[in-house]
């Protein structure tokens, strides 16, 4: 569970360094589809690039990752783990194979990330990614869009109804976020971008943190995933609904910003890119609040274990400091 949210969080980051090389490259970009070069092209330059970037790390990152568990079994951390004598021992084993497939699997993942990243940047108006302006937000959805969209949240919908009755953990959760994420498009029809993201976003999380309370029975399971999918909905839908509603939350500080003073322009500062880069903005929180999460989540589980072992040891003891244990039968007791 733990290594889903770290790959999450990689995979943002990727997303989130070649939004910076695009922005940084917008008006190259714009001048070399003003000359002509297709769209295709342009994509599969930056593609090209990123999958050098993913290659060349390859090497050092599996060097890497098998010097540190080299490391970690050499220093025996988890030997600290012991009760009554008994530990847990670590043996440090690599194949080919595992490296093999993490390998595939890390330039896998870096590739996919970098295609939808270079897809999305590659979209632009070529004469206002000369000039280096801003793009515009008050474009509808394309008709082909919004059709493949609302057949998409209908068919979550319709998945959603007997996964949501049966308390099938996974699909409770995710159906119903998709299914609302697909509506989107057509959302944007009829309200204003920020009213329909908000909806959208609020209503994601919202599913997110009531699902466990309408549908109890979903916290039963023991797969792992749900926890993911839980904590990256929730994660995504708050920062969302925070990034799409960044000015109202900055109203209370607006007398601060609008001081004409050092710490009003230092504050103003502070705010004036967060503001105007709403997407690498959210991608930044999403990644730390992953890490957080994480790290909050390793913190509870050596409580709970230290707990149980606590628990396990004072009930096997009965309160004593002395505990006996034989396989004798004594006579007349038939134990």
């Amino acid at each position: 569970m733990i290594g889903s949210f770290s790959i999450i969080a990689g995979a943002l980051l990727l997303v989130n360094i070649f939004v910076m090389l695009g922005e940084e490259r917008k008006p190259q970009r714009g001048m070399v589809r003003a000359v002509g070069m297709r769209r295709s092209r342009l994509i599969g330059s930056f593609t090209l690039e990123g999958a050098a970037y993913a290659l060349l790390s390859a090497l050092p990152g599996v060097a890497i990752g098998v010097g540190w568990g080299v490391a970690v079994v050499a220093a025996e951390i988890f030997r600290g783990w012991s009760v009554g004598g008994s530990s847990i021992e670590i043996v440090f084993a690599v194949t080919p194979t595992r490296v093999l497939n993490g390998v595939a699997m890390g330039l896998l993942i870096a590739f996919l990330a970098i295609l939808a990243t270079t897809v999305r940047i590659s979209r632009f108006n070529i004469i206002a990614a000369i000039r280096d302006l801003p793009p515009g937000t008050g474009r509808r959805p394309r008709r082909r869009l919004l059709i493949v969209s609302s057949a998409s949240a209908l068919l979550c919908a319709f998945a959603a109804v007997p996964a949501v009755a049966r308390s099938q953990a996974e699909q409770t959760y995710l159906m119903p976020a998709l299914a609302i994420a697909f509506a989107t498009p057509a959302l944007l029809r009829v309200l204003p971008r920020r009213t329909a993201t908000t909806l959208v976003a609020a209503a994601v999380l919202g599913w997110t943190l009531l699902a466990p309370i309408i549908r109890p029975r979903i916290s039963d399971t023991p797969s792992m995933s749900v926890y993911v999918i839980q904590g990256s909905l929730a994660a995504f839908s708050a920062v969302f609904l925070v990034s799409e509603n960044q000015k109202t939350l900055l109203r209370p500080a607006r007398r601060l910003l609008e001081r004409p003073s050092e710490p009003g322009l230092a504050a103003r500062l502070a705010v004036a890119y967060p503001l105007a880069k709403r997407f690498r903005t959210g991608a930044t929180l999403v990644m730390y609040i992953l890490i957080v999460f994480v790290l909050v989540l390793l913190t509870q589980i050596s409580g709970v274990l230290n707990a149980s072992v606590n628990s396990a040891v004072a009930v096997a003891t009965a309160g004593y400091s002395l505990r006996w244990t034989t396989t004798r039968k004594w006579p007349g007791t038939g134990c």
